[in-house]
């Protein structure tokens, strides 16, 4: 799961570069959505890695507890 949504993470950063003026600061003209969409990504794709992190966690201490 963490390696796929690497990849997914890897897509939405090169997508907000290309819609980026300068290092991820400003959209080109005429790309402003794409860009916050790409911004918008990035930080539901970071939310989603705490959220799979955690529950990685959870299940690694409750099989360690069971066993």
């Amino acid at each position: 799961m963490e390696e796929f949504l690497n990849k997914i993470e890897e897509m939405v950063t090169h997508n907000a570069m290309c819609y980026s003026k300068d290092f991820m600061e400003t959209p080109k003209e005429g790309y402003e959505k794409e860009f916050a969409e790409a911004h918008n990504e990035m930080a539901l794709i970071a939310k989603l890695k705490e959220i799979v992190k955690e529950y990685y966690k959870k299940e690694v201490k409750q099989w360690t507890q069971k066993n």
